[in-house]
């Protein structure tokens, strides 16, 4: 009850209607007061007096609405639609029992055709709907009231309350409705106070934590080793993709070949959209570097070696780690899977670096994002570290620095576990010592052990990843020796599989043209190294 009256004592969000909201009700008309931030239609200068031109022409036809519905079906997953509307049904229920009066003139009965109208999303299940317009935002707040606390009596997340608005305000959409100024602005009053009360409640313990630490740079080094010894191949790469991209597991879990490129030093990896960003306008392009000191930290190996184990199937489809005709969500539910029972295994070395009932995949992306600031007092650019994270800087320092890339070369060096401080942060990827490599027979003859399938499949095509597996491979050719080591070390690992590893003699033909020297017409300059660095070289 303590909790209750603090919130309710707040701006007068909870209770009685306020002034301002009987005030709002008396002028509903009357023009809302933008206070800066995005701009909704309610608060555009708009012209609803003059009719539609046309409105009562028949412009549309069975293809045009067919079409129309796909392109609207893409503006949002169907999964976050059910559950829009599952909280809707939660709110009418509410009202149903607390207040029937309310429930019988602020919910409708959703008529058949509307039922079975793939536009407007009940999923020919959910039989109930608001009423939008002259919605009463006081029954909207006691149903919030109602739900602040979990069973275990603990206080619900902010995320819950502004899921319960954003359902609202998508509803009203949907339904073709306008909602009153007055949901508005009691709606924001009433979660800016809920957040102080969710803060005051954790400072009492009355909350249920779960949110997932940063993973520490040592930690994620181990859990690579981890995967690695425990023959999970998969979740080796993934966690070497997820925090060299600085990713959310969501958007590593659709990556395919077309997502890569080959840059002057660098792999570049640009995802398709994420989840603030569903058209993909603002996302940035990642370049990720090798680690030539450390082939458990290398993303270039672990993409050599992931494909190769997994050339048949890449060879047919593209996504590295999504099945044809699985859904997006698959591959990242079972490496996050997989991951925490590799963790379970080492649960005392995690305990010494960071909260275990905090430890989550997700992790991994505030870890690099930390890692990437607190690796070395000269750390990269905050914008740069932004852009690699999909962070927000705002509209105009999202458009205007969305080509700045410098910034980025440095940041991906030191996602790759190059030391910062050490001349040889400056090291050039592994790579061929030869202008063309697949024109040397012993080069294509390893590329064809490792790669064959995706070879073939890809030999025409204009968007092929073997530029890009060339690079691999050389990443592979120059760590082969602490990978033969594993595969004689662990008997049974999936490194046996790979039949490059078992011949000898074209290993020690290969060797020499892998070198991480300049090499004229190949690769000769190393991008992204600070001023520290060159001054370091000069005095070695």
């Amino acid at each position: 009850m303590a909790l209750v009256a603090h919130l309710g004592s707040t701006h007068n969000t909870i209770g009685a209607a306020s002034p301002t909201t009987a005030a709002t009700k008396t002028t509903n008309m009357a023009p809302s007061r933008h206070r800066g931030g995005r701009i909704l239609p309610h608060q555009r200068d708009t012209n609803d007096v003059a009719p539609l031109l046309g409105a009562n022409l028949d412009l549309q036809n069975d293809e045009f609405e067919r079409q129309s519905n796909e392109i609207a079906e893409l503006a949002m997953a169907n999964k976050t639609r059910r559950d829009y509307r599952c909280r809707i049904m939660r709110i009418a229920n509410f009202w149903k029992k607390i207040n029937p009066e309310y429930y019988a003139i602020g919910v409708i009965k959703v008529s058949e055709s509307d039922l079975e109208n793939p536009s407007k999303f009940y999923f020919g299940q959910y039989k109930e709907d608001l009423v939008y317009t002259g919605l009463n935002v006081v029954m909207v707040k006691q149903h919030l009231m109602s739900t602040m606390k979990k069973e275990n009596g603990k206080v619900k997340s902010l995320q819950d309350v502004r899921k319960y608005k954003d359902t609202i305000i998508w509803g009203a959409k949907i339904a073709g409705q306008r909602l009153p100024t007055s949901f508005y602005e009691e709606i924001d009053a009433h979660i800016a106070s809920y957040k102080k009360l969710y803060i005051k409640a954790k400072k009492e313990g009355d909350v249920d934590e779960r949110e997932a630490d940063p993973i520490p740079i040592t930690l994620y080094q181990s859990m690579l080793k981890w995967a690695i010894e425990s023959n999970n191949i998969f979740v080796w790469f993934w966690t070497l993709s997820q925090w060299n991209c600085m990713a959310r597991c969501a958007s590593i879990d659709p990556l395919a070949f077309h997502n890569f490129k080959t840059g002057q030093d660098s792999i570049i990896c640009k995802c398709d959209d994420q989840k603030a960003d569903k058209t993909g306008e603002r996302l940035s392009e990642k370049n990720i570097y090798s680690n030539p000191f450390e082939w458990t930290q290398c993303f270039w190996t672990g993409m050599g070696i992931y494909a190769a184990l997994n050339c048949a199937a890449l060879s047919s489809h593209e996504r590295l780690f999504l099945k044809p005709d699985v859904k997006e969500g698959a591959a990242s539910t079972r490496c996050c899977e997989q991951l925490l029972s590799i963790i379970t295994n080492h649960k005392n070395e995690v305990l010494t670096q960071m909260r275990i009932d905090h430890f989550n995949p997700y992790g991994l992306r505030k870890g690099s994002a930390t890692h990437a600031v607190s690796g070395t007092t000269h750390a990269p650019s905050l914008p740069s570290i932004a852009r690699r994270g999909e962070w927000s800087q705002g509209m105009v320092l999202d458009v205007y620095w969305h080509f700045a890339s410098t910034g980025d070369h440095y940041l991906g060096r030191i996602l790759a576990c190059l030391l910062p401080n050490s001349p040889d942060f400056a090291a050039l990827p592994p790579h061929f010592n030869i202008p063309n490599p697949l024109g040397n027979e012993h080069v294509k003859k390893g590329m064809q052990m490792l790669h064959g399938p995706i070879l073939a499949s890809y030999e025409e095509a204009s968007n092929s990843p073997v530029p890009m597996l060339l690079r691999c491979f050389a990443c592979v050719i120059y760590h082969v020796d602490k990978l033969m080591d594993t595969m004689v070390k662990i008997p049974g690992h999936d490194f046996n599989q790979l039949s490059l590893l078992h011949d000898h003699q074209l290993l020690a033909q290969l060797k020499p043209l892998v070198t991480t020297d300049p090499t004229e017409g190949t690769m000769t300059v190393a991008a992204g190294i600070p001023p520290h660095i060159e001054l370091a070289k000069q005095a070695v």
